[in-house]
């Protein structure tokens, strides 16, 4: 519950009066502070002792001075930087609040950086303090550094987002072609008259989204926007445009960057409902100048990657997602007393810790909200069969928004009240579900009527493909990293689905073996003979492959993760057939090739034998096959349309030998052996598959010299 506690803390924080007692000490600690340990506890009102206590509990990190290592305790004087007086003043709102010290999150000062409401004196007052120098970043602790990229993760997120869906937008319209924008953060390009590229330069400071031909898109700030080849670019102003010819007065900062006219296809055209989706997205990045400068200026940058297993961190509070419920609201717009018009927002994600199960039966567990939501993250639950009025549970069922802008009496369930207050109208959107299953559902409500527009949900529709691509990569990064120990102890095996089964490596090594050892072989099998006295034994090898037919339909008909459950159940069928149509097991090797294609190694089996257990095999293969495409024994889907083509091809010991001394290595005389399998095989494809395909000896010698299993039963019957 440690997770539970800081959620209670973050909402204690909120409230307005705690934060301006907390800002009242942190101004009063910046306007006379020294970094002494004796002036820190006078400025927090703790004993020096309690701030080496909670320096042991790593509560504190205080820096300690180079001049005084000589002391007796040969550290050095303890120095608090502001941040640490800072943390002070919230650790005492704390303790004095009846939080108990084991309560206090060893991050409690980064808990309120984000808690640190905007635009508010307080704010503006830190602000003010002076920052940390480069220099300075890069002397401090290990510890230090990871809180400071962490409060830096939503903000490169974002800005990097932002930019890339506003260039892909755009690219709708010139498909292929290379595209820029560029956000003034200092001027406006009207005033100081940029009209053209030579013109970039007067801007100055600038972030700049850049996407090539390829797909990718960059992010940089530049002091300095320019082109080596100017001539090659031409800019416009970011609004509504027919063929490049504007249709508004400008007045919106953005700029947009494009090849010459002579080397596009075609002229640029942008719609309204474009231009102002892109500019509300856009919008934040001017509003948080100082932000974009510490992400992507000059100096430290330390690259982090966010991967978070969403269905088991329970309370885990994640700042790319928080940080996107907090930026919907905020799109939502103020009033002109400054409360949002959108009261909060919540992401809801499918409670997977009780395993896969149907869509219709999914719980919805909170795991990001915004400031004022109040659900708590992990616990907050949404359960079909108890929240069927919920919005959020039809829409994740449904792949539709769901938009009330008047809720109806009906929906205004006591309990409903409780929790969201008299919330007027509410919106959720379903994240990703495009191309299968939905991801999440973002959730968000106001406490006016018909607060969200046709203009908001296609905005709603561009933040949920930011949440998409943050769950998405976390899902890749965990994925990736997944059973590492397996990874080390069978490097070779990638696909575990045909784990039962011997590979293709092993083909090749075990076909190197039968040729490299081709005495020892011959000397065995001599052995077999004396001791099985088998009529009719010799000293062949036989090699069968079994390749099943109409693969490709089957596929466009039942997809890809099915066909591949089927070949495996294919495989398995094989192996339950090898023990009975032979007379000892062991002779017989099983080798998943790839795909749906099988090869056997019979040892001791003439060509006429081969034929025929391979006509056994294409017989049994011929019958309808259950893939259980789930746990449960009811899930199997029954496919009939199942039928294979193999081929025989055998060698005796002498031609093995022959072979070893014609290609020079037992290596080259396997391959030979495969991509004999191979060719013979398409020859099967040729007679309409279900059919058996062998050497002939009466036919020509090469591949021609293969034909039908049948034909060679009956001709040698004559």
């Amino acid at each position: 519950m440690e997770d539970y506690t800081r959620q209670r803390i973050q909402l204690h924080l909120r409230n307005e009066e705690v934060q301006a007692r907390i800002l009242e000490n942190i101004h009063r600690s910046r306007a006379d502070a020294t970094v002494t340990i004796g002036r820190a506890a006078q400025l927090s009102g703790f004993s020096e002792s309690k701030l080496r206590d909670l320096e042991s509990q790593h509560m504190l990190n205080p820096m300690r001075s180079k001049e005084n290592k000589g002391t007796r305790e040969g550290k050095g004087q303890r120095q608090y930087p502001l941040e640490e007086l800072d943390k002070l003043a919230v650790i005492q709102e704390l303790l004095e609040s009846r939080f108990a010290l084991s309560d206090i999150p060893k991050d409690i000062g980064e808990i309120w950086d984000e808690i640190l409401p905007e635009g508010r004196q307080g704010r503006q007052l830190l602000e003010s303090a002076p920052a940390i120098s480069e220099d300075q970043v890069g002397m401090l602790s290990i510890d230090r550094r990871l809180a400071r990229e962490k409060s830096l993760l939503f903000w490169r997120y974002y800005a990097a987002q932002a930019l890339r869906m506003s260039l892909m937008l755009i690219s709708e319209f010139l498909p292929g072609c290379a595209i820029g924008l560029i956000l003034p953060l200092a001027c406006d390009p009207v005033e100081v008259g940029v009209r053209t590229t030579e013109d970039l330069s007067r801007l100055g400071e600038s972030l700049v989204g850049w996407l090539d031909t390829s797909g990718t898109v960059h992010t940089l700030l530049t002091h300095n926007p320019s082109f080596q080849y100017e001539t090659d670019y031409c800019v416009y102003p970011l609004g509504i445009m027919r063929q490049e010819r504007l249709l508004e007065k400008p007045t919106y900062h953005t700029l947009i960057v494009l090849d010459r006219p002579d080397k596009r296809s075609r002229r640029l055209s942008l719609d309204e409902a474009y231009v102002q989706t892109i500019r509300r997205v856009l919008a934040p990045l001017y509003e948080e100048v100082e932000f974009m400068r510490r992400c992507f200026g000059p100096g430290w940058h330390d690259h982090r990657e966010a991967a978070a297993d969403l269905g088991k961190v329970g309370y885990y509070q994640d700042s790319i997602l928080e940080g996107l419920a907090d930026m919907v609201v905020r799109m939502g717009g103020t009033f002109a007393n400054g409360r949002h018009l959108w009261k909060f927002s919540v992401i809801l994600l499918p409670d997977n810790s009780v395993g896969k199960v149907p869509l219709q039966e999914r719980t919805l567990v909170v795991r990001a909200h915004s400031k004022e939501s109040p659900y708590i993250v992990g616990e907050s639950r949404f359960i079909p069969q108890k929240s069927r009025t919920s919005v959020g549970i039809r829409a994740y069922q449904s792949g539709r928004i769901l938009y009330r802008p008047h809720i109806s009496l009906r929906e205004r369930t006591r309990a409903f009240i409780d929790v969201e207050g008299e919330i007027q109208s509410n919106v959720a959107v379903p994240i990703g579900g495009e191309h299968g299953d939905p991801l999440a559902v973002l959730y968000v409500v106001s406490d006016n009527v018909e607060a969200f527009s046709l203009a908001d949900r296609q905005l709603l529709r561009i933040v949920v493909r930011f949440i998409e691509n943050a769950i998405t990569t976390y899902d890749v990064r965990l994925r990736t990293t997944d059973d590492l120990k397996s990874l080390m102890h069978t490097p070779d095996v990638v696909d575990t689905l045909f784990n039962e089964f011997r590979c293709e490596n092993d083909f090749m090594r075990d076909v190197e073996a039968l040729v490299s050892d081709a005495h020892a072989w011959e000397e065995d099998i001599k052995e077999e003979e004396f001791v099985n006295e088998e009529p009719g034994r010799s000293d062949v090898v036989s090699f069968i492959a079994i390749d099943m037919d109409n693969q490709i339909k089957l596929a466009r008909k039942y997809g890809d993760h099915t066909i591949r459950l089927l070949d495996r159940a294919i495989g398995l069928r094989i192996q339950e057939l090898i023990a009975p149509l032979t007379t000892r097991a062991s002779q017989c090797y099983l080798y998943h090739m790839y795909a749906d294609r099988f090869y056997l190694i019979l040892r001791g089996y003439s060509r006429e034998k081969a034929c025929a257990k391979a006509e056994q095999f294409k017989v049994n293969l011929a019958r309808s096959i259950a893939v259980h495409q789930h746990v449960a024994a009811d899930s199997a889907l029954v496919i009939s349309e199942v039928s294979a083509h193999l081929a025989v091809t055998s060698y005796s010991h002498t031609k093995l030998s022959e072979f070893l001394q014609e290609y020079s290595s037992a290596a080259e005389v396997s391959a030979m052996i495969s991509q004999t399998l191979d060719a013979v095989l398409k020859l099967g494809i040729g007679e309409g598959g279900n059919v058996v395909m062998a050497w002939n000896p009466d036919a020509e010698n090469g591949i021609g010299g293969y034909s039908r299993w049948s034909q060679l039963e009956e001709s040698e019957t004559k």
